[in-house]
């Protein structure tokens, strides 16, 4: 008589940390914590990983199931691949062209880049700056100095 249970553990996010596990009719606590568990232990997230466990014979009772899906979630985890995601912020900011050089001085600063350059009529440049969401704050502060506060931010996404 044998079955499989698969069960989960989901985390994901930064300030709120989503998590959601199941146990998939284990004992509450014994299959979906402790996958929670090794993925905070590998320091990882927005990862889910799922461990199909098939039984038939042997009773590992609450122990040693906990041992089984945590540990064998941990080796998957240790094993698989990993990609750094980096939060980056996106912002349109317009000032005099004869500003310009600041806000690309700014920009290479913070390790950002610049894109879709446009000059209006009035000679103000309007640039597209992306930059690592810790840094826009500072690159802001940094172009409103440089600019002794002629630059418009005009639109925020990330």
């Amino acid at each position: 008589d044998w079955s499989s249970d698969v069960c989960f553990g989901f985390v994901a996010g930064v300030n709120p940390v989503q998590e959601r596990a199941s146990d998939d009719g284990e004992p509450t606590g014994t299959g979906g914590a402790p996958i929670i568990g090794a993925i905070k232990g590998e320091s990882l997230s927005d990862v889910v990983c799922a461990v199909v466990r098939y039984s038939g014979g042997i009773k590992l009772g609450a122990g040693g199931l906990i041992r089984a899906y945590g540990g064998t979630a941990r080796l998957a985890l240790r094993v698989g691949p990993n990609k750094v995601l980096i939060p980056m912020s996106t912002i349109r900011v317009s000032t005099a062209a004869s500003n310009a050089g600041c806000i690309y001085q700014s920009i290479q600063k913070h390790g950002g880049t610049a894109s879709g350059e446009e000059y209006n009529d009035k000679g103000d440049i309007g640039v597209t700056l992306v930059v690592e969401t810790q840094f826009l704050n500072q690159l802001k502060a940094d172009i409103n100095d440089a600019t002794k506060g002629n630059a418009v931010f005009l639109s925020e996404e990330g």
